[in-house]
């Protein structure tokens, strides 16, 4: 039916309008690309820094699975351990 324009939300940056006849023209553009060039390095260095966040998460949830399996592991242990009352007590409370 109707057609969605699926990149609507995605604009790209207009270049700035900087004339020619503009005295500092070049050291306006070098600048410009420096801006671009450090923004992409900081958004660079967010993404790192996350993706080192979301693995220390990782490895902790990781941890604390196997810290209560281990738990788990001692009880069970404990439990089989402690085994059955002797015959005799079944035997009197029957």
């Amino acid at each position: 039916m109707f057609a969605i324009n699926q990149h609507a939300d995605k604009k790209k940056e207009k270049e700035p309008g900087i004339p020619n006849g503009y005295p500092f023209k070049a050291e306006a553009l070098a600048a410009l690309e420096q801006m671009k060039q450090h923004a992409e390095h900081e958004k660079e260095l967010e993404k790192q820094q996350r993706a080192k966040f979301l693995q220390a998460k990782r490895q902790q949830a990781i941890e604390k699975q196997r810290k209560v399996q281990e738990e788990l592991k001692l009880r069970q242990e404990k439990f089989e351990l402690r085994g059955k009352p002797p015959l005799f007590i079944y035997c009197l409370t029957r």
